[in-house]
């Protein structure tokens, strides 16, 4: 008689991946000390990116997330949060907007599929706000294409990353917002 199958609980799934994580991570780091002096150019942020082991930014940014799907933006933020950056989440565009122009954050990373006002809309809107034309915007979107890539440009969006997006693309982002030059 076989023995019953064991189904996998949800917490193993998510350790293994940190371990997975973790395992790739220190993998990749004798590659960098080897040659800690190089740089490269990321092609998707067009920033020129250090690849040696980071330290912490004197600076952090204050970064909204605004996503329709509650799970999504809470657990970018709470990643965002261990970068060391400041976050808040706002859940549909008319919100986003608001804790926008209350809190003025640096970066605006929002969903283009936003209930309520969409992501294009709420850029439209940050862009004709003389106080709200600094802040950075970033889609993170389910919207793949050139078609949407274009109309977020032409919203006023500064980087669009499709999901589920790569978080150290994103972060390397967020850094060369601090500092690096504007796109």
């Amino acid at each position: 008689m076989k023995p019953p199958k064991r189904t996998r609980h949800p917490v193993d799934a998510v350790a293994q991946l940190l371990s997975e994580d973790l395992d790739r991570v220190i993998r990749a780091l004798p590659e960098r000390v080897k040659d800690p002096e190089k740089s490269q150019e990321d092609t998707e942020t067009g920033c020129k990116q250090d690849t040696r082991p980071k330290q912490s930014d004197s600076r952090t940014l204050r970064v909204l997330i605004a996503d329709g799907h509650q799970d999504s933006g809470d657990s970018l933020a709470m990643v965002l949060d261990l970068r060391g950056h400041t976050t808040r989440c706002a859940y549909d565009g008319p919100r986003a907007l608001r804790e926008c122009k209350n809190w003025m954050p640096d970066v605006v990373v929002l969903e283009l599929a936003l209930p309520g006002l969409s992501g294009l809309e709420f850029a439209t809107c940050v862009r004709r706000d003389p106080s709200m034309r600094h802040i950075r915007l970033v889609a993170v979107t389910g919207c793949a294409g050139e078609k949407y890539r274009r109309l977020a440009e032409a919203a006023g969006f500064n980087a669009f990353f499709v999901k589920p997006v790569q978080i150290d693309k994103l972060t390397d982002y967020l850094a060369c917002s601090i500092n690096g030059p504007r796109m």
